[in-house]
């Protein structure tokens, strides 16, 4: 559905300036009709002539008045129109390059590379900051690590020496602060009825305070995120799957829109599926689906057989007598008296077409 189509001005005055204005109301509304169903339309004298507030003998006129003067061309059952067909083409072309992200045709291909070596270069340097951001991290971590130590071996020696505890055989010079290339404290040859070794206290209090796993980020979003049923399912049930409509909310594609689409095509399922996958691809999903919501009402418009209500008055009676319709339909003014009555050409008439007076 063409929401947009550009509109030459002084084109469109100097095409028009020798219309009438029944003419021009017409053939203006016979071109929007186009762009909305981005192609010919259907030659529905009532419908259109409705669109235009005219007659259908008056709508009749206007388009032979069009058809002579070459605005229009009938064919098939259809009306046609140049300019408009000229200018669809561009419509279809420029969103052929759209979808196709919008990369232009005229961009060289030593100017691409140069733009790539540009970025590959810019990339290599944020790689190398990285890095060296990393190391720094690391070195820090490691002196952070060779302080903790050192406090560890420090609290150990005093506490033995606080409870007279200092074994003979181990000199104070072995209590040296412990690095991560050094031996632990625990390895140190201890006499038998001592208490247990710092080193192992150490390892069951590391044991003790260990976090517990954590579940992995990808596992979650796999319990979270249902799989959509296959192509094995009916249609109606893949088209209602909670799965899928939650990926269409997410673009932007309500439920309430989604059912609109469903029912303006006909509860074709199958159909509506595709439409769907088609716009959760565009840039402006919701827009592409009300557009094609508005097509498919329109088309069910024109192809809609002609409701006689539409030849009558809001002051006139739930039923309207056949003759009245007919009259209307030739341009007559008939209104409603009281009921059963009928005024036309000051003079009053009856459900049957009689008339009363004189």
């Amino acid at each position: 559905m063409g929401d947009w189509y550009r509109h030459d001005i002084p084109a469109w005055m100097d095409g028009t300036e020798g219309l009438g204005d029944g003419a021009y109301r017409a053939y203006h509304v016979i071109c929007q009709l186009i762009y909305t169903n981005e192609g010919p339309v259907v030659l529905n004298e009532r419908g259109i002539a409705g669109r235009c507030n005219q007659q259908v003998h008056r709508f009749r006129k206007n388009l032979k008045e069009l058809i002579d003067a070459g605005k229009v061309h009938l064919d098939g059952g259809r009306i046609f129109n140049e300019r408009c067909d000229r200018e669809l083409s561009s419509v279809l072309k420029n969103r052929e390059n759209a979808s196709k992200g919008g990369k232009s045709p005229r961009t060289s291909r030593s100017h691409r590379d140069g733009r790539d070596k540009a970025s590959v270069s810019d990339h290599d340097a944020h790689r190398n900051d990285y890095d060296e951001a990393v190391n720094d991290h690391d070195a820090l971590v490691s002196d952070q690590e060779t302080s903790v130590n050192d406090h560890e071996a420090i609290s150990a020696a005093s506490k033995l020496l606080r409870n007279n505890e200092t074994p003979s055989s181990v000199a104070l010079t072995e209590l040296k602060p412990i690095r991560r290339d050094e031996t632990r404290q625990d390895d140190i040859n201890t006499p038998s009825g001592s208490n247990e070794p710092s080193g192992a206290a150490d390892a069951a209090r590391d044991e003790d305070q260990s976090e517990p796993e954590s579940t992995p980020p990808a596992a979650i979003q796999d319990e979270a995120e249902p799989s959509e049923l296959d192509d094995t399912w009916p249609a109606e049930e893949r088209f209602w799957d909670k799965a899928r409509i939650a990926r269409l909310e997410a673009v932007g594609v309500p439920r309430s829109r989604q059912a609109q689409l469903v029912k303006a095509m006909g509860d074709d399922f199958e159909g509506a599926i595709d439409v769907l996958d088609r716009a959760s691809r565009m840039k402006q999903p919701s827009a592409y689906v009300g557009g094609v919501i508005r097509q498919r009402n329109h088309e069910a418009l024109l192809e809609r057989p002609p409701d006689p209500i539409m030849f009558s008055h809001p002051a006139d009676p739930s039923s309207v007598p056949p003759w009245v319709i007919e009259r209307r339909e030739l341009g007559a003014r008939i209104l409603p008296l009281r009921k059963g009555r009928w005024e036309w050409d000051g003079r009053t008439y009856d459900d049957s077409g009689d008339q009363l007076d004189g």
